[in-house]
């Protein structure tokens, strides 16, 4: 049990990173974008 939660937690950090990376090469395309997604998730001032 506790093998298969160190591999799920790494598993949502790698997708988290991933996002994250995904995010930051989207903004140097499209300025802006990551304002979006902060706002939509409510994160955003």
């Amino acid at each position: 049990m506790g093998v298969l939660l160190h591999n799920w937690k790494q598993k949502l950090i790698s997708l988290i990173l991933a996002i994250a990376v995904w995010a930051i090469l989207r903004e140097s395309i499209e300025p802006g974008s990551i304002d979006q997604i902060l706002s939509s998730l409510g994160l955003a001032k």
